[in-house]
């Protein structure tokens, strides 16, 4: 039987780091702000918005991202805010 290569494993090591931090990003993603729905469901067409708070400048930032992935795949308005500076509000979708 013939042993896996040392370029097999570290690749396989890699992709397995790769695959821990994209979900530590995606879990930060909802464990780490407050979410609230908002929006007008009445209004024609209907608008639902989700406000995603964070409590410091840079998370908001880092997680922008993934709010425009989450808005194409929920077709929603999301909103990214900071609890330092609210008025800063970005808005995906």
């Amino acid at each position: 039987m013939k042993r896996p290569s040392s370029t097999a494993l570290a690749l396989i090591a890699l992709l397995f780091l790769l695959a821990l931090l994209l979900a530590a990003y995606i879990g930060g993603y909802f464990w780490l702000g407050e979410a609230r729905a908002g929006g007008d469901p009445f209004a024609e067409p209907p608008t639902i918005t989700l406000e995603r708070t964070y409590r410091r400048e840079w998370l908001a930032d880092a997680f922008k991202p993934l709010a425009l992935i989450e808005s194409f795949i929920t077709g929603r308005q999301v909103v990214i805010q900071c609890e330092e500076s609210p008025e800063d509000a970005w808005s995906a979708g």
